[in-house]
């Protein structure tokens, strides 16, 4: 399930930006989100 997560934020962060500033931006948000998540279990 939060693979599933991980995946669609992904996905929502490619159509909300156009910006690769952005995107790269909020991609390692998401990234760190999700090791934070993993780590804390």
């Amino acid at each position: 399930l939060g693979g599933v997560g991980f995946t669609v934020a992904l996905f929502i962060t490619e159509l909300a930006f156009e910006s690769q500033v952005l995107i790269n931006d909020a991609k390692m948000g998401i990234l760190a989100g999700s090791i934070v998540a993993a780590v804390i279990g």
